[in-house]
């Protein structure tokens, strides 16, 4: 991005086809299907309390509990959207046909969506046989349940599984290109940590599809919150991120919004976890005014080169998987698969050495909190990258893992390397203590670390082992808090065997120092 630009390009403007037709979006809340009577109590539940959508997800249907399920839900009121098996899409279709007409209801003012859960699929050819099952069947789906979108564009788990902005819209774009019965389409995009470029992303969406296809009418633009950078370690900066998440989809232009649970912790109660997740967006629709702006980023010279800069990045991804014989073709070939790996090497790379932050994980974690046991995630190629999960190794050692900060010298300089210290060995999930060191005796610790000025690490004298251990404490390790520059030598000689500095690689040198503790 330009630092400056001309009088051209400051009037220059994104022809922006706004997602959104009413001022407010529909807030959705996603249910588990077990038991029929129990979910239709919590959909009941959140519609009272200001969902003004519902996202079932029911991995085994039988169908013969749906009234139970949709008792006293106004589905002409609500929209409503259903995860399925695919082998069950027409079934169900009938099924809620035959519900909505013997409960007096318009078919055309019921709205909602059908969709299947992409993440568990094992390969590229097992996905495109999927997605061609399911274009085969929306027009009978169509049929049935007129004011249903009965293919939905899923590209948000293209995005959790780690491909950028512009991929995901250009394979949106690819996929939108195959679709045959385009009336009924509802295109599902992520919205994460990168919050101008996600906002774009929903600005510029629906702009590429008309391009795709001018006769269509624009698809439903669906907002999901992405996984990749939910934290499974510090739970409540989640919320943090699901409100900027939030704000890029409403602000670019989504009508509908689906936020993940801040919490998968099985000591948080559901219903709590439940109702702040809802409460990100009800605080958002009713106390900021976002709703009442009509593209809100319409104006700002850097939000309307960056959408330009995206569309073109995108429609480039487009025109490239066009030029691999289309969509279909691209995923069964097995290069989106390959892309998809190299994706989450890169990004899981930035996270490890701390070239993208991410709080509560490689930046300021939690002390509050202990770490979580994990679940075990489900397989599949498509499945959602938690990139807080490869600190869960460092952290759950099952060894304790103490560290003291010796500081010395210069006051400012040994209070800053310590802070550095600190915030550097609690990603690993060690116990620090900091004590001002004059040379004394040392506490019982796995490793301390010397904190001070350049100048006073140049003319260190460190005491022998011998000298400095405490009863029960013969093997001391060192380290350093800084880079020693032509002093390393004359360091390593006294007995400090690592330095740690703003360039170290994070996750590897936690996992270096994870020997410490088995000694």
């Amino acid at each position: 991005m330009k630092p400056y630009y001309s009088a051209e390009e400051l009037t220059r403007r994104y022809p922006v086809r706004f997602g959104r037709e009413d001022q407010e979006w529909s807030i959705y809340e996603s249910i588990s299907i077990d038991a029929s009577a129990e979910a239709n109590k919590k959909a009941l539940a959140a519609l009272s309390a200001g969902a003004s959508a519902l996202h079932f997800v029911w991995s085994n249907p039988d169908l013969s509990q749906l009234p139970d399920l949709l008792k006293d839900i106004g589905m002409p009121y609500i929209e409503c959207s259903f995860i399925l098996p695919t082998t069950l899409y027409l079934e169900f279709a009938k099924a809620l046909n035959h519900y909505l007409q013997i409960a007096g209801f318009e078919l055309e003012a019921c709205k909602g969506s059908i969709h299947t859960d992409l993440t568990r699929i094992q390969s590229g050819a097992e996905l495109a046989d999927v997605l061609e099952q399911v274009n085969a069947q929306s027009a009978a789906i169509h049929a049935l349940l007129p004011g249903f979108r009965s293919i939905t564009l899923d590209a948000a788990v293209f995005a959790n599984a780690g491909l950028s902005a512009e991929k995901e819209l250009g394979l949106a774009l690819a996929w939108y290109q195959e679709i045959i019965h385009k009336e009924a389409v509802q295109l599902t995009l992520s919205s994460g940590r990168e919050y101008y470029t996600e906002l774009c992303k929903f600005r510029i969406a629906l702009h590429l599809m008309h391009l795709v296809d001018e006769k269509a009418s624009a698809p439903y633009l669906m907002a999901v919150s992405s996984e990749t950078y939910l934290s499974e370690l510090d739970r409540y900066s989640n919320v943090l991120r699901l409100s900027t998440s939030a704000m890029s989809a409403i602000i670019g232009g989504a009508a509908g919004i689906r936020l993940s649970a801040f919490s998968n912790n099985e000591t948080d109660s559901e219903s709590i976890v439940a109702r702040i997740t809802r409460n990100i967006q009800l605080v958002l629709l009713n106390e900021t005014g976002m709703a009442s702006v009509r593209d809100a980023a319409a104006g700002s010279y850097f939000l309307e080169e960056m959408s330009f800069m995206l569309s073109e990045q995108a429609w480039s991804y487009f025109i490239h998987i066009q030029d691999q014989g289309g969509f279909f073709a691209f995923i069964r070939s097995g290069k989106l698969e390959q892309e998809m790996e190299n994706g989450q090497a890169q990004l899981l790379n930035d996270v490890k050495n701390r070239k993208r932050f991410f709080l509560g994980v490689n930046q300021y974690p939690s002390t509050l909190e202990k770490t979580p046991v994990l679940t075990e995630q489900a397989k599949g190629f498509m499945r959602p990258l938690h990139a807080s999960r490869i600190f869960h190794a460092v952290k759950q050692s099952g060894h304790t893992k103490k560290a003291v900060l010796l500081k010395f010298g210069n006051l400012a300089m040994r209070n800053a390397r310590a802070g550095f210290i600190d915030n550097f060995l609690r990603c690993g999930n060690w116990e620090i203590e900091e004590m001002v060191w004059e040379g004394g005796a040392l506490p019982k610790a796995n490793l301390y670390v010397l904190c001070a000025s350049d100048e006073e690490y140049a003319n260190l004298n460190l005491p022998s082992k011998s000298e400095l251990a405490s009863s029960g404490n013969k093997d001391l390790k060192f380290a350093l808090a800084g880079a020693p520059g032509e002093h390393e030598a004359a360091l390593r000689a006294q007995g400090v065997t690592r330095f740690i500095h703003a360039r170290s690689p994070l996750y590897n040198t936690l996992k270096e120092l994870e020997g410490l503790t088995h000694d």
